[in-house]
């Protein structure tokens, strides 16, 4: 099994009642419970739909091991079928 170097998790804030950021908390602490070292994860909210988007292919694009995409059905329906990028959604 591969080393994980990076993880990015890319939250849209308006999302969900601002569940996406409650949650990107969470899911850093499970990781580094389960032995991520807390500097190999990086949390970003960017502002727009847009933005997450560019956010997420950027990372993609940057050999970031694991993109994390959190939001609504806008959010992943965006970074979905704009390009292929390689993401593990999270969907609330």
């Amino acid at each position: 099994m591969k080393n994980i170097d990076n993880i990015v998790i890319v939250c849209n804030g308006s999302a969900g009642q601002n569940k996406s950021n409650l949650l990107s908390i969470e899911i850093k602490k499970y990781l580094e419970g389960n032995g991520i070292e807390s500097q190999k994860i990086q949390i970003l909210k960017p502002k727009t739909i847009e933005e997450c988007y560019e956010t997420a292919y950027q990372a993609s694009k940057n050999k970031t091991d694991i993109v994390v995409s959190l939001g609504g059905d806008g959010t992943i329906n965006t970074l979905q079928l704009k390009k292929k990028i390689n993401l593990v959604n999270l969907f609330f």
